[in-house]
């Protein structure tokens, strides 16, 4: 989308990620943010505001991410935030996701895991890949409930079928060492790393040479 928050890296490379949105307004909206941050302030900046004013939740995620980078506008974390919630609200998957990366990096509100879990689920349930991966970091890590690896490997498998190379990765850690699973998945595991490693991830490479 527009904003990348990394929550925590650890061996198993686990970090959390958005990606672009896919709202019918999606394209506009993406046009003009990136217009913004080349420097290229108008007409984009009224435009955007415009659309967003209007409803339109592309848009408001976008302009959201813009106060909070100082885009065009005043630099402004919370009325960034506030605008992420309103395309949140509206059910943008893409919005839901970044306002859980908020809430779970203390970045602009309170750090709050239930909260962060709350949009991550929701964005997940649409079938929104980011916020699938982001959940399974949430299951892994403990944040905002118990750890729960089994949920863990649940959610990383529906990112990594839909491509996501960090997914990938670390799910093929994860069956190998049998995290989440009664027993390891060796084969499964070498299959997700190679996919990875097809995509250039440096942990899936490292970890499929040392299966």
């Amino acid at each position: 989308m527009k904003h990348n928050e990394t929550r925590r890296t650890l061996a198993l490379g686990l970090a959390a990620i958005s990606m672009a949105a896919g709202s019918a307004w999606a394209g506009e909206a993406q046009d003009l943010y990136a217009a913004m941050i080349s420097g290229k302030c108008e007409p984009a900046t009224a435009t955007l505001q415009a659309r967003a004013k209007a409803g339109v939740a592309a848009a408001q995620g976008h302009l959201g991410i813009a106060y909070v980078r100082g885009a065009c506008v005043k630099k402004d974390v919370q009325a960034g935030v506030a605008w992420l919630r309103k395309a949140a609200e509206q059910g943008d998957a893409d919005s839901r996701n970044e306002l859980g990366n908020f809430y779970s990096a203390d970045n602009g509100v309170p750090k709050d895991y239930a909260q962060a879990r709350r949009w991550f689920r929701l964005a997940a349930e649409q079938g929104y890949g980011p916020a699938q991966y982001n959940l399974a970091l949430q299951y892994h890590f403990g944040e905002g409930g118990p750890v729960d690896d089994r949920e863990a490997v649940i959610w990383l498998r529906k990112a990594a079928v839909q491509g996501l190379a960090d997914a990938q990765a670390n799910l093929g850690a994860m069956l190998i060492k049998g995290e989440g699973m009664v027993l390891s998945n060796k084969r499964e595991g070498v299959h997700w790393l190679r996919k990875s490693a097809m995509q250039g991830h440096p942990t899936g490479q490292n970890n499929l040479a040392a299966a």
